[in-house]
């Protein structure tokens, strides 16, 4: 499952034409993320709740029907990656060990 990371509570965000800057107020580290990485934050959000690989690509095909869902599979996990090196989530088990 993913989750919520230990940057998330304190990070602030800017947005940059399509991509977002995230500010770790406990660091001081600036990450500049994707679009699609701030949409998986904010479903991560909303749900409150770790959420699943799985449902996270299916959200992505919702939002964006004219890609595959290969292509949303590929897209979700580069954000993954870049999300849990800003410290912004975490892999709660090792269910999405192909991140």
């Amino acid at each position: 499952m993913i989750q919520a990371g230990p940057a998330l509570a304190a990070a602030l965000w800017h947005s940059a034409g399509d991509d977002w800057l995230s500010y770790d107020t406990e660091t001081g580290e600036t990450s500049l993320l994707s679009g699609l990485a701030h949409f998986v934050i904010e479903q991560i959000k909303a749900d409150a709740a770790a959420l699943s690989r799985e449902t996270l690509i299916d959200r992505v095909h919702a939002e964006e029907p004219e890609f595959s869902r290969l292509e949303c599979d590929e897209a979700v996990s580069q954000a993954v990656r870049a999300l849990q090196r800003a410290r912004l989530l975490t892999l709660a088990d090792d269910t999405i060990a192909t991140v």
